[in-house]
This record gives structure tokens, C-alpha cells and sequence, in this order.
């Protein structure tokens, strides 16, 4: 981070982790204990690198493919979204219309919303798969 006497300096990040599940959609499940430690590590160290030291991170994209399981993505996706917020990150999900309907205006996974919402309560819960 470059020096910044007067505190103005944000970190922004993308989060598309594991590559296989999120953009390719090669890896069609996800939500194994490894591949959540994995997540937990990778926003820990967000944490321990920056927020700790008094820079504020944004989580400024994120999201899965449409060719993945959406039990799995919801899983994913509320993941993702509780462990930023818990840690201080403020999480802005991105998606080009395959979950959330632009023109209908309502979300075409089913729970996702739900989910989004669990993990943004500020509530301690186990996350589950649906």
C-alpha cells in the first residue's frame, strides 16, 4: 500500500476463489471443509494484512457461474458474503443477470436472497448446504 498521511486509501478486491467453481464452471459442487478453511484463510489474511493496520478493504466483486450447482452457489455465495461482512469488508455482489432477474425484478436462484440476508444479520450460525 502506498503511504498515506491522511488515511483516504481503500483496498478493493475481486474474490473468484476456487477459479474452477466461480468463472469455469468446470467444478460444478462446492462446499467441502478444505474448501472452506480455504476461504476463511484467504479473508483472514485480508484482515491480518489490512484491516488490522487500519485500512479499510471492499470486497468489489464477487460471484459464481450459472454452470455450477446453485445449491452450491448459494453456499458459496452466503459464504463468502458472511465471513467478509463478519470481518469488517463490506461485500458488493456482482452478477450480470443469471441470478437476479434485471427486468422482472426478483431473484431467479431460489434461497439466495435469504442466504444474503442470513449472512449479513450479524448473526453467529453454522452456514449450511440447502
Amino acid at each position: 500500500m502506498p503511504k498515506d498521511p491522511a488515511g483516504r486509501s481503500i483496498l478493493s478486491v475481486h474474490y473468484y476463489t476456487p477459479w474452477q467453481f466461480c468463472i469455469t464452471g468446470k467444478h460444478r459442487t462446492w462446499g467441502t471443509q478444505r474448501e472452506s478453511d480455504a476461504l476463511t484463510a484467504n479473508f483472514t489474511l485480508l484482515k491480518t494484512t489490512f484491516i488490522d493496520r487500519g485500512i479499510p478493504v471492499i470486497l468489489g466483486e464477487y460471484g459464481v457461474a450459472q454452470a455450477t450447482e446453485a445449491a452450491s452457489r448459494v453456499l458459496w455465495l452466503e459464504h463468502v458474503t458472511k465471513v467478509a461482512y463478519d470481518m469488517g469488508i463490506a461485500p458488493f455482489f456482482w452478477d450480470n443477470g443469471g441470478e437476479l432477474s434485471r427486468t422482472a425484478h426478483r431473484w431467479r436462484t431460489r434461497g439466495l436472497l435469504e442466504a444474503l440476508q442470513r449472512a449479513t444479520s450479524g448473526k453467529e450460525y453454522t452456514i449450511t448446504k440447502r
